[in-house]
């Protein structure tokens, strides 16, 4: 809204008889026995890196989405993540990283690993797949980390920890959004780990001639078969059927431009999509480790498949080993079916063949879909995907491409419904077109919570370095799978309500189903300008008054999570709704964005319509004395009003604007604009 000098009134309403926008209601989706966490800062307060010289950080974390009854996170300690319960976790990480300050040509690798209770480093857990050369353009890389932590007993902690290894102090970089993704393994899932540090060859993780990691088995439930002592590089799968494979190498040895391939195979052919080598080594700068790691789908059509994981060279020669008190991982989970489940792949973008422009991939073979959860066309608009279902989404995402252009560097970003999602990405897939390095890939695990029906999720691409063409080797894959969420509150409240109080309930729900709770009492139930009373009911829905304690007002009910426990002990989730105490306008239901600059001071304006569009002010516009109650005054020289989510009104159908406004300036020869 931008205006000469005018006084814009309390009264200003917007609203278009046909069309209602609103959500009421926001019950929080977190995934049951899951928890998902970023941050974007170390314990320090700083996101730069540490030096090799200086004292490892961790990461601390500002947003978290938690199932209660299986973990505990306190602000007061902010880099961990506390386990309340003893069993075998999934871990699944992502750290972006850019540069900070660069003052020569040189190079920067940073180093992530995870310790627990503050001493012990989980040996499979390392992501070092994070090379800058801070030169053409190469600001920017991601370690990653997929794997199974076998046994946490209760009480114990995790943190996440970053230091650089190089030795050019002159460079530095930044942490960007990093994502923790964390969950329990509940007991009726089947899966089967193992550690490696050696092929059937020896210690040799970069050879001429392929071959395959010996495996030790942690754990192996029914549906696996594996020997520690014979043939130990065999994982035979009894059983037909879908595969979430998830495996990381970690590597070491002062090598020029060292890069090994990982390839899995099942009865020694190459499963589709299945090539990883981000584990680039430049042997300087004091660069001489990195990290091998892939995700897929595997699909088997008969019983007693053999899956193994061969290394070889891709690029130069010479030895590299697992570095000493660390071990390769790979950790598989057989689906019970393919419920819930998304899997497509793709050779090119939605902008072409190149892997190195604008675009997003495009997945024109589709491999498995759940239709009552999931819309995809093969054929119009191939690299969109439509969630059906509200709920958290686990997404798996890998690539493999080549180039013959130097220093490339492809990114890959999530998105929903066009919008980056913080810490979704993976820019590892440097080439350095040299020595026989023209190969890379990229690997990214992340749970997507709280999407909405009819979200549409895609993955971009940019340029991250150099330009030029850059091809796939093997078909990108990504596999979207919907996680079982917590009982969480549903409210049910009058958008707007004219009398005090003001009736309202909450019905708890799982996944769509109404789900019964216990210990549900008062003050589990919080309202800003309101209070709670008369609490009833049992089962899963509650009665309850809401009484407003100043006019007007806008009241949000919410519930923490743990407030209410399920009959099998599961803690419910949390959820919160929008209400407001006012008088009610003509059609009130179909009011857009309503105005009414009662605060007097601020510079944000609430919207009392059940939009909740706030209004943020720009310039200097004063607060002043309005036709009724308050008002505001534009000087004309920049002043306005922005509400940025508020898109205007579309369509053919009739629309009413309504304000109070007097303005001081009267142009006889031009015509003037109030709201634009």
């Amino acid at each position: 809204m931008a205006m000469y000098k005018t006084t814009f009134s309390k009264k200003c309403i917007l609203f278009f008889s046909s069309f209602l926008f609103v959500t009421l209601d926001h019950a929080e989706a977190t995934v049951e026995g899951g928890a998902l966490l970023k941050g974007s800062s170390l314990s320090n307060n700083s996101s730069v890196i540490p030096e090799a010289s200086a004292s490892s950080l961790a990461i601390k974390w500002s947003s978290t989405d938690i199932d209660p009854g299986v973990f505990d996170f306190n602000a007061s300690t902010p880099t961990r993540l506390r386990v309340k319960a003893a069993g075998d976790y999934f871990l699944a990480f992502t750290g972006p990283i850019s540069e900070q300050v660069r003052t020569v040509n040189n190079r920067s690798q940073v180093h992530f690993f995870v310790k627990k209770n503050g001493a012990s480093d989980i040996e499979t857990a390392t992501a070092r797949s994070t090379y800058v050369r801070h030169d053409s353009g190469h600001t920017e890389s991601s370690g990653h980390m997929h794997l199974l932590i076998p046994s946490l007993a209760a009480n114990d902690y995790l943190e996440i920890f970053a230091k650089s290894f190089d030795n050019t102090t002159q460079n530095s970089v930044k942490i960007g959004m990093a994502t923790l993704f964390l969950e329990k393994i509940a007991p009726a899932r089947t899966i089967f780990s193992a550690t490696a540090t050696r092929t059937v060859a020896g210690t040799d993780l970069n050879p001429d001639t392929a071959s395959q990691l010996q495996w030790t088995q942690e754990i192996a439930d029914a549906g696996f078969t594996h020997s520690n002592s014979s043939n130990n590089h065999n994982i035979t799968l009894a059983n037909s059927g879908k595969y979430l494979v998830f495996a990381n190498v970690p590597l070491s040895n002062n090598r020029s431009r060292a890069s090994p391939q990982l390839i899995p195979k099942i009865d020694g052919v190459q499963v589709s999509g299945g090539f990883a080598s981000q584990g680039y080594i430049r042997g300087a700068d004091a660069i001489s480790k990195s990290s091998i790691h892939w995700v897929g789908l595997v699909q088997t059509a008969s019983a007693n498949k053999i899956l193994t994981f061969e290394l070889s060279k891709r690029a130069a020669s010479g030895s590299l080993v697992v570095p000493t008190n660390e071990k390769a991982s790979v950790f598989i989970e057989k689906l019970s079916d393919s419920n819930n489940l998304f899997s497509a792949t793709a050779t090119q973008l939605s902008s072409g063949d190149n892997w190195n422009v604008g675009g997003e991939v495009k997945w024109a073979t589709q491999e498995s879909i759940d239709s009552a959860k999931f819309t995809h066309s093969t054929s119009s608009n191939a690299h969109q995907v439509s969630v059906d279902a509200d709920g958290d989404y686990l997404l798996m995402y890998t690539d493999g491409l080549t180039s013959s252009i130097a220093r490339a560097n492809p990114k890959m970003m999530v998105r929903v419904n066009g919008n980056g999602v913080s810490g979704a990405e993976v820019s590892s897939h440097y080439i350095r077109a040299d020595s026989g390095h023209n190969y890379s890939s990229g690997t990214l695990v992340t749970s997507l919570n709280g999407l909405k029906a009819n979200d549409v999720v895609t993955v971009g691409v940019t340029i991250e370095a150099s330009s030029g063409n850059v091809d796939e080797h093997i078909p990108a894959r990504m596999v979207l799978l919907k996680k079982p969420t917590l009982p969480a509150p549903d409210f049910t409240i009058a958008q707007t309500s004219g009398s005090s109080p003001i009736s309202a309930s909450v019905t708890f729900k799982q996944d769509g189903s109404n789900v019964a709770v216990t210990g549900l009492t008062t003050s589990d139930i919080t309202g800003t300008n309101a209070t709670i009373s008369n609490l009833s009911g049992s089962g899963h829905t509650y009665t309850f008054n809401i009484i407003p304690t100043m006019y007007p007002a806008i009241i949000n009910v919410s519930m923490p999570s743990g407030a209410a426990v399920t009959t099998g002990g599961t803690q419910t989730g949390s959820g919160s709704a929008l209400t407001q105490f006012r008088n009610l306008v003509t059609d009130d239901s179909s009011l857009l964005l309503y105005l009414p600059f009662d605060e007097g001071t601020g510079t944000i304006t609430k919207d009392r319509s059940p939009s909740g569009l706030d209004g943020t002010l720009v310039g200097d516009p004063t607060w002043v004395v309005g036709k009724r109650g308050y008002a505001l005054e534009f000087d004309g020289t920049g002043d306005q009003v922005n509400v940025e989510s508020f898109r205007g009104v579309t369509g053919t159908g009739p629309i009413t604007v309504a304000l109070w406004f007097k303005s001081t300036y009267n142009n006889t020869t031009a015509q003037q604009s109030f709201v634009s």
